[in-house]
């Protein structure tokens, strides 16, 4: 059952320590930053933030623990909220007097969001929506459990260095954007100071070495979601 864990936890040491640190700096980031909202939890509706950006983390973890078990296309379960999360930091940060009915229970769906923010998620949430996220028996989707030369179904399979890297690169991205919206709320509640926001801008800048990011945030095709995603300064 472990056969994948155990391969993957071995690529990880020996190719992809950088990157593998580089997930833990975001996340401890992001947890950092819900540490400082329950200290503050007086401030008005923080504690609706510090939720949001907790659920986006939770899922963003779950992809990542699912990529040591070569899970990829599992992942796509967790990948809708996450990025659900993230627009909607995005949409309190543009109406902020939105956020009494989203507290109340009252929140648009996530394709309204994408809209009132003009998201440019879409291609990637098709993507989820005709290969992972629900069950399929298409050609396409089949791809990912039928060997191409065997035609024999798959229950064990090897991943390489290179495409857990893409795999890597993927979640890292949607740990930044969650990142970026979270500094922004804190921000807001005047509780960045500059050490945080040194901090990141010197994790983005890691993540546009390992990544070429400027060139991934060019890309947001139906033939390419995994790397497409809003660009932020």
């Amino acid at each position: 059952m472990w056969e994948e864990r155990t391969a993957i936890m071995q690529i990880v040491n020996s190719d992809l320590s950088k990157e593998d640190k580089l997930i833990h700096c975001f996340i401890k980031y992001i947890e950092t930053a819900i540490a400082i909202i329950n200290t503050n939890n007086d401030k008005n509706n923080i504690m609706t933030y510090g939720y949001i950006i907790a659920k986006g983390l939770s899922y963003s973890k779950g992809v990542y623990s699912l990529f040591f078990d070569n899970l990829v296309v599992e992942t796509g379960a967790l990948i809708r909220p996450s990025i659900e999360a993230f627009e909607l930091l995005v949409y309190l940060q543009k109406y902020p007097d939105k956020i009494v009915e989203v507290s109340n229970g009252k929140k648009p769906t996530a394709g309204c969001i994408a809209k009132a923010i003009d998201g440019s998620l879409k291609p990637l949430r098709d993507y989820l929506n005709n290969y992972s996220s629900h069950i399929d028996v298409s050609n396409n989707s089949k791809q990912f459990v039928i060997d191409a030369n065997t035609k024999q179904i798959q229950y064990h399979t090897i991943i390489t260095s290179m495409a857990l890297k893409e795999n890597f690169a993927f979640i890292t991205i949607i740990l930044y954007l969650i990142a970026y919206e979270t500094g922004k709320v804190l921000d807001k509640y005047l509780l960045w100071n500059q050490e945080g926001f040194d901090l990141l801008v010197k994790m983005k800048q890691q993540l546009t070495d390992l990544y070429n990011l400027e060139e991934r945030m060019n890309l947001n095709t139906e033939d390419q979601p995994l790397i497409g995603f809003t660009r932020v300064q």
